[in-house]
């Protein structure tokens, strides 16, 4: 492993959106400008981007091979009193965050192989959930103890409904798999839920519906679920209800009518919010607690939510910030350059392949400036953590080598870990 020292500089730069789990990813360049509320544009809503800051003096600490040079899936767990744990294709393995050294590695099941799957939060104990390779299809599900490395129990998915083939990882879909305080809850291809107890892996009862008997409807449901939510919505012929549980008991919580017109393919994500927030056909629908509906988002690709704010890029690639409980738009902006693709290529843009994830905004951007010693230009990864409710910078760090960040992971205040698009794990002291 390398230790290399950052120095400080004061950079600009525009960007385009991306989505990395955990933050949301801008990506592009400039010559110069006005720094990020250029880049975000001059604002609308009710309030617009803020200014750059300037860049801090960050120390990476260290790099080490990751092992496959692929971004799906891929994520960080950072249990409280525990160790990063850094989960890939090629397994599941602690981190001390400060050296890089593995503290333990899972093993995986008997005649299992890479992983296919992976939950992207812990629950409040520091459990998660993986699934395993076995016999050509993504079925040996464990459930991890990511402070010790212990897995807890194991369930033969393909026992049960399974999650069938390993997934390609081209195109959004939604989470299958959701760790809450007491159950590991697994949603195969939208069209069926499974739930397992998360001390013993005991197989729970499924959410009821009012179509379970009917046999032209039943086969018809689309599940979508999230830690706090499961939401049922039938594709049949007349029914134009759609049903929200509570992920952790199971029970109905209420009953609407569906806010789009029929189709199970409108159905998208479920997002990891406080009340209900479904992605549906072009739009988010937000739901108070008694199901009715309050709000709509229009144009809405993909995004980031941190509380009750959703950070979100629109078709045109600009970015603005809402406020979940209301649909207010807080703040809005162009972008610079779009060059996409943005997720699904070779090179990966998050490390799952997920519209809607959970955390801190993150801008990547690229600095360009003028190199009199060359003649030529230099250039620096950059990146700029927003405030998600007025989209105003709350730090920026620079990096000049050439190897984006996929998929990023922070470690207490100040430690920013992250897995690049080559394939290296590296961690960084964002402050001296």
């Amino acid at each position: 492993m390398r230790v290399r020292k950052r120095v400080s500089k004061k950079r600009t730069f525009r960007g385009i959106a991306a989505v990395a789990a955990g933050g949301l990813l801008l990506v592009g360049c400039s010559s110069g400008g006005g720094g990020v509320a250029d880049a975000l544009g001059e604002g609308g809503g009710s309030g617009e981007a803020g200014a750059s800051a300037e860049v801090e003096t960050s120390t990476l600490l260290w790099e080490t091979d990751a092992g496959t040079a692929t971004s799906l899936p891929s994520t960080f767990w950072t249990p409280d009193g525990g160790p990063s744990v850094f989960v890939s294709i090629d397994g599941v393995a602690g981190l001390d965050p400060e050296t890089g050294e593995r503290t333990w590695e899972l093993a995986p099941p008997s005649g299992a192989g890479r992983v296919c799957e992976v939950s992207q939060d812990l629950n409040e104990d520091g459990v998660g959930a993986v699934v395993f390779e076995r016999g050509g299809e993504c079925g040996a599900l464990v459930a991890v103890d990511a402070r010790g490395g212990e897995a807890l129990w194991e369930v033969d998915l393909a026992e049960t409904e399974g999650l069938g083939d390993s997934p390609e990882g081209d195109g959004w879909r939604p989470p299958p798999l959701v760790v809450a305080e007491g159950l590991v809850s697994v949603v195969s291809d939208k069209s069926s839920v499974e739930r397992f107890a998360i001390e013993t892996g005991d197989p729970l009862p499924a959410p009821e519906t009012p179509w379970d008997d009917d046999p032209h409807c039943r086969n018809y449901l689309t599940w979508v679920h999230s830690r706090s939510y499961t939401v049922a919505v039938p594709d049949c012929a007349g029914v134009e209800r759609m049903i929200a549980f509570d992920t952790e008991s199971g029970e109905e919580l209420w009953t609407n009518r569906r806010p789009f017109p029929q189709g199970a393919w409108l159905v998208g994500q479920l997002l990891p919010a406080d009340d209900v927030v479904l992605q549906g056909e072009d739009k988010l629908y937000l739901f108070d607690s008694s199901g009715v509906l309050r709000a709509r988002i229009g144009n809405s690709v993909r995004g980031v939510v941190t509380g009750s704010t959703l950070v979100s890029e629109d078709y045109a690639g600009g970015i603005a910030g809402y406020d979940l409980r209301s649909g207010e738009q807080l703040w809005a902006g162009g972008l610079g350059y779009y060059t996409g693709p943005l997720y699904g290529s070779d090179t990966g843009a998050a490390g799952q392949p997920f519209a809607y994830t959970s955390g801190q905004p993150v801008v990547h951007g690229i600095a360009v400036q003028p190199d009199a010693a060359s003649g030529g230009d230099t250039s620096d990864h950059v990146y700029t953590w927003l405030d998600p409710e007025t989209g105003e910078t709350v730090r920026e760090v620079a990096d000049p080598r050439d190897e984006p960040w996929v998929t990023l992971g922070q470690w207490g205040d100040d430690v920013q870990l992250a897995f690049t698009e080559r394939g290296r794990l590296e961690a960084f002291q964002l402050s001296e």
